[in-house]
């Protein structure tokens, strides 16, 4: 049986590279807190950072058939902490734009209904008064025209 927590981080790496799942728990367990803490400094939210340092380990553990090229594991593991916690963040940015934008549209909408709605009434009230005008038996065939069923 293997003691992984007496292993340096080089021996470990050296283990991920070869898929031992051992390793990589060990991997886990000391880099876990440290990248929570440090993807928590940049997104000031619990869940996200708890979400993104999963999405950091998840992506160790898919790529690791790519890990032969990587020097060192500590570097390895916060570029894939800070490159997702930037997509996330660009992610966050793109959601707050187009609320904004819903927003913006759906008050201009809202003027806009609120004009029309004025416009509307001032049609009514000029067709009215020209109904009020005409000859008695024209202004009959106008309101019937104008019943619903």
């Amino acid at each position: 049986m293997q003691v992984y927590p007496s292993y340096s981080n080089d021996q470990l790496f050296e283990l991920l590279k070869c898929s031992d799942e051992g390793a990589f728990a060990e991997i886990f367990a000391r880099y876990d807190s440290r990248i929570y803490a440090f993807i928590l400094k940049m997104v000031k939210d619990q869940s996200i950072a708890s979400d993104v340092t999963q999405e950091v380990f998840i992506r160790i553990w898919t790529k690791r058939n790519l890990l032969q090229e990587v020097r060192n594991m500590e570097a390895y593991i916060f570029t894939i902490a800070t490159n997702l916690t930037l997509n996330q963040l660009k992610k966050r940015l793109r959601e707050r734009q187009i609320r904004d934008e819903l927003q913006m549209q759906w008050r201009h909408n809202k003027a806009s209904n609120a004009d029309n709605l004025l416009l509307l009434h001032d049609c009514e009230s000029l067709v009215a008064t020209i109904v009020e005008q005409l000859p008695p038996n024209k202004n009959v065939f106008i309101a019937l025209a104008g019943k619903k069923d």
